[in-house]
């Protein structure tokens, strides 16, 4: 659920290599917006052979259970500026990475794109009678964002916070996925930094991603990447899932 690369082919690429030493596992994953940046066009994000790749897929676990995976995306919902949207592109195509990316539609529609794909997954899951543990990219509620931080003073950092705000995912999703009566637990990623898992309207949400180790960022809670990836891989027993 967190990004790997700027690159959508050295993602594949890398949980391909992943999947060859691990003969016998299931390996999955979605795209982050990073991974969006190259090597993908729109149309290969949204439909794409590699078996391994969850976007729009579902894997059932059992009788009783189903994985579902959506990339996700944003539709400013988030920020104080939902209804100044030309201002919030405009912003976001002058300082924001994503503006790379291609997409021949408004950020709005491809959150709408996003709501109608998961509905149809989830109203597939409700008839097959199964329970559902949702994974997505972007956050599907405000309430896993972090506060506002103390460094942020002054008009425009303050801007700026409430302008980055509006990137991070929708509360629409959050809403569908609630909803639907069959979504238990929620994992999604995108956000930096430490989020506690926290319930909202009968779904828990889960933010597992190893986060990144740079000079300017540390985010980890432990010393290498194997321990950290280890402290934050969730293992989930569904017998006790009742």
């Amino acid at each position: 659920m967190r990004h790997l690369f700027k690159d959508f082919t050295r993602t594949q690429s890398y949980f391909k290599e992943l999947a060859d030493q691990l003969p016998g596992v299931g390996i999955h994953y979605l795209a982050g917006n990073h991974d969006m940046i190259k090597g993908a066009s729109f149309a290969e994000i949204e439909e794409n052979d590699d078996p391994r790749y969850f976007h729009r897929r579902y894997l059932d676990l059992g009788a009783k259970w189903r994985v579902v995976g959506n990339n996700g995306w944003y539709n400013y919902d988030f920020s104080v500026y939902h209804d100044q949207l030309a201002e919030v592109a405009k912003w976001k195509r002058v300082y924001w990475l994503d503006s790379t990316i291609d997409q021949p539609i408004s950020d709005q529609a491809r959150e709408d794109l996003v709501l109608g794909q998961v509905a149809s997954q989830l109203t597939a899951a409700k008839r097959a009678g199964k329970r559902v543990l949702f994974l997505t990219h972007f956050a599907p509620r405000h309430q896993a964002l972090m506060v506002r931080p103390t460094k942020v003073k002054g008009p425009q950092m303050e801007r700026s916070f409430h302008m980055i705000r509006a990137l991070m995912g929708a509360d629409q999703l959050g809403d569908l996925l609630e909803a639907s009566g069959v979504v238990q637990t929620t994992y999604y990623g995108h956000l930096h930094g430490l989020h506690p898992t926290f319930t909202h309207g009968g779904v828990t949400y889960v933010n597992p991603a190893v986060g990144v180790n740079k000079k300017r960022m540390n985010e980890w809670q432990r010393p290498t990447f194997m321990e950290q990836w280890a402290w934050q891989t969730k293992i989930v027993d569904l017998d006790k899932k009742v």
